[in-house]
């Protein structure tokens, strides 16, 4: 039956980007996922974040079977009594400030729609600044303001979003300052240009507590005050974005209180639903009641589903009461030690940051150059998924390869413990790889017997980071699984290499089917 699925799901499923895998899967339950093989695997992604207490947890479980003895859904109009007492619960025991007035519906994507949809009905606006490496969703008004996603190919986006640089403090944008003073003096620039070119609509100021797609980056809290100030000085409303910092993950209930500023619009998804379709968006009494008066809308077919707010009251439950926000703190201080363990060892680890259990760790070719490691991220990620662990790589051209770990809050000692030989070991067997595939054939001296030791592992990793568009060409790959089939001898000699007429050619001719495509595209475009 799994390879008759196998099969389907190639010919019947519309393959949506992202991370991809060899195998469908069958189960999960805590932190760990099975394939259909029956394989199991640590999952130290949470399932993207949205596992918050682990799969399958038995109090979700148990929610979804009391929706189902009371109602999964109602006319939209009818007000699910167990939806008021989630709003009740939110605004009582985990909303910061005066935020209390709080809308329940599906994905990240869809409450930043209804995010944004506030602050400009509110200010009678439509300007927007956003920090760049940021992600906000993929539907038409969250990706306009997304900088981390593919932006390419979809139509011209909403007017009037503006960037602001992210703070970084392993690459500052203006190196020689302190993380604080870099991370202010890119704000201070990008307002400058704002001010500049606003037609004076200005709606609303987005950011993450932590940029999360960006690379895992923890702006300092200056940086968080002063968005404060600049939105209030310009009559704009600040939007968190806590799909992932809110209820516990940074150690926690939320990154606004992390940082202690108060947004006056909060989205919520990931981390409220366990794993369930839930989102939510909160703001003031104030500003809900100025967004009545004007005849605020967001009527959708799954707004206050009652299913959904059955998991969203349990998982909160259970977070309490399992003191699970204590727990990332501790659990993330341990699973920070083994990664600051594992960066002492090996030199291509430049940098362990995030809070609580979102932390990330950036690849590098080395430490005086900081060059981004996307080789050695594609190759680690794709060697520790083959023996049993998964976890995503976060891949910034312009900036770093970064893996991003999150597992659940309930993750165990020993589980870290059984990840972090894994990493050990795919960055102590992946280095070298990785050092072969950037050095050019025919450059510099090396022994036959290295090649011949690396080759095939390289021509076996080859498809990955082909698929990824990363790491070594394909005549590269073929010619060192050539040299790994050859009898060799133990002296020094240059390694074989294509003769750099035909690579020349071989460009040559790549180059002039560009151009050919591209006059039947201008012909196209002219007819």
């Amino acid at each position: 039956m799994s390879d008759a699925l196998q099969q389907a799901s190639k010919q019947y499923l519309v393959r949506y980007g992202g991370d991809a895998f060899p195998k469908l899967f069958r189960s999960a339950k805590g932190t760990v996922v099975k394939d259909s093989d029956g394989r199991e695997y640590l999952d130290f992604t949470s399932g993207q974040m949205c596992a918050t207490i682990g799969h399958n947890h038995p109090a979700i479980i148990d929610a979804v079977h009391r929706a189902g003895e009371k109602a999964f859904h109602l006319f939209s109009g009818m007000i699910p009594e167990v939806v008021a007492e989630l709003a009740q619960t939110l605004a009582r025991d985990w909303l910061p400030g005066d935020l209390q007035k709080t809308i329940f519906i599906n994905t990240g994507s869809e409450a930043t729609e209804v995010a944004l949809r506030m602050a400009k009905l509110y200010t009678d606006g439509y300007e927007v600044l956003v920090l760049g490496g940021s992600w906000h969703g993929i539907t038409g008004g969250a990706s306009s303001v997304s900088m981390a996603s593919d932006r390419k190919g979809y139509g011209v986006p909403a007017p009037g979003v503006f960037v602001i640089p992210e703070p970084n403090a392993y690459r500052p944008m203006l190196p020689g300052l302190s993380e604080e003073a870099s991370a202010l003096a890119g704000l201070e620039l990008a307002l400058t240009m704002f001010d500049m070119q606003s037609s004076g609509r200005g709606a609303a100021i987005i950011v993450e507590p932590v940029i999360s797609a960006g690379g895992v980056l923890v702006p300092p809290q200056s940086f968080m005050q002063a968005l404060r100030k600049a939105a209030d000085d310009r009559g704009m409303l600040l939007i968190f974005d806590e799909s992932q910092t809110a209820f516990g993950r940074i150690g926690s209930r939320t990154g606004s209180e992390y940082f202690g500023v108060v947004p006056d619009i909060m989205t919520m998804s990931k981390t409220l639903g366990g794993g369930l379709p839930l989102a939510a968006v909160a703001t003031t009494a104030k500003i809900e009641e100025v967004l009545h008066d004007r005849h605020f809308t967001f009527y959708t077919s799954h707004v206050s589903d009652p299913l959904t707010a059955e998991v969203g009251l349990a998982v909160l439950k259970v977070i309490a009461e399992e003191h699970l926000i204590a727990r990332a703190t501790t659990m993330g201080a341990y699973l920070r030690a083994r990664l600051q363990e594992l960066q002492e060892r090996h030199e291509a680890i430049g940098d362990v940051r995030g809070l609580g259990l979102l932390l990330g760790v950036e690849l590098i070719q080395d430490r005086a150059s900081k060059l981004p490691a996307h080789a050695l991220g594609a190759l680690t990620t794709q060697k520790c998924f083959e023996k049993g662990l998964s976890m995503n790589i976060r891949r910034r051209p312009e900036c770093g390869s970064v893996w991003r770990i999150a597992p659940p809050l309930r993750v165990s000692h020993n589980e870290i413990d059984r990840a972090s030989p894994s990493w050990m070991r795919r960055c102590a067997k992946a280095r070298p790889a990785c050092r072969l595939i950037n050095t050019p054939l025919g450059s510099r001296a090396v022994s036959r017997s290295q090649i011949c030791q690396l080759a095939r592992q390289v021509a076996q990793v080859y498809i990955t980071l082909a698929d990824h568009a990363i790491g070594a060409s394909q005549p590269v790959a073929i010619r060192l699984a050539q040299v790994a089939g050859a009898q060799h001898h133990d002296r020094d000699v240059r390694p074989p290499r294509l003769p750099a007429q035909r690579m020349q050619e071989s460009e040559a001719i790549h180059n002039r089917h560009g151009e050919v495509k591209k006059d039947k595209l201008r012909g196209g475009a002219r007819k």
